[in-house]
């Protein structure tokens, strides 16, 4: 479940606990804490709720999953866990528990969102079309033209060298609707074309988070005598005589590190 509101991003801390007395402290935010031994869920969450008022992240974590091990739908302790990650930059897994805390609880959609909508401005920057996600240009290297303009999907084109497999040395991102020509982005060489698909691309994960796929192109290229490769995606609605389908499906794992 996404969500899509833009609350007022909350600075401090926001701990919730279920039936327990709250102080207040002076900036008008609700703080809870307990030095008690945990026994129940509520423990656990409050207990974790101290270590993330603390600074001590990884130690509220550690908490916070006690507390949904021991009660699964404990919505407030999947919020609160959703803050530690986002303190340690971990924004993608932050999103998830946020995300799961509100499917629990609709209830605290409102005091989620602006923490939602913190954590997926790290993640999703909407980056431009016709970004070079990995490579850089050099005077005398080849050209590559992605063509989407007639495709479904937001796509990224890695290319690795033949010998190896595992490291994109070029990586361009288009959305679908554009086409974009980069010169001098490829040096002469043999390479293997790996293509991701879907849409809301992770910049932290470098993948796309909804309707994902990825492929690889059967075919070796070299660019040492060619000038530049074009590659024309299309609709699988659309598809011309001259079509021939030289793509495979890999696993997620098999697509190169960009």
């Amino acid at each position: 479940m996404r969500i899509r509101e833009t609350g007022v991003l909350l600075l401090a801390v926001v701990l919730l606990a279920a039936l327990v007395p709250a102080a207040t402290a002076g900036d008008g935010n609700l703080v809870e804490s307990s030095r008690a031994e945990p026994v129940t869920a509520t423990d656990w969450n409050l207990l974790g709720g101290t270590y993330l008022n603390e600074g001590r992240y990884d130690l509220a974590i550690a908490a916070f999953d006690e507390a949904i091990a021991m009660e699964p739908g404990h919505a407030r302790a999947y919020f609160n866990r959703g803050q530690a990650l986002a303190k340690l930059g971990r924004h993608s897994e932050a999103i998830a528990a946020y995300e799961t805390a509100v499917g629990l609880d609709p209830a605290l959609k409102g005091v989620v969102a602006g923490f939602l909508s913190a954590s997926e401005a790290v993640v999703y920057p909407g980056i431009p079309s016709g970004s070079v996600l990995s490579g850089y240009f050099q005077p005398g290297w080849k050209y590559l033209e992605i063509d989407n303009r007639y495709g479904n999907q937001d796509v990224v084109v890695a290319l690795t060298p033949f010998s190896t497999r595992t490291v994109a040395t070029t990586a361009v991102y288009v959305k679908k609707g554009y086409s974009h020509m980069f010169y001098q982005v490829i040096p002469p060489g043999t390479y293997e074309f790996y293509i991701t698909f879907g849409s809301r691309w992770n910049s932290q994960e470098k993948r796309f988070d909804e309707n994902a796929g990825y492929l690889r192109w059967q075919l070796p290229q070299s660019f040492d005598s060619m000038s530049g490769y074009t590659m024309t995606f299309l609709s699988q609605e659309v598809q011309p005589s001259w079509f021939q389908r030289n793509l495979v499906f890999i696993e997620p794992d098999g697509f190169p590190r960009i």
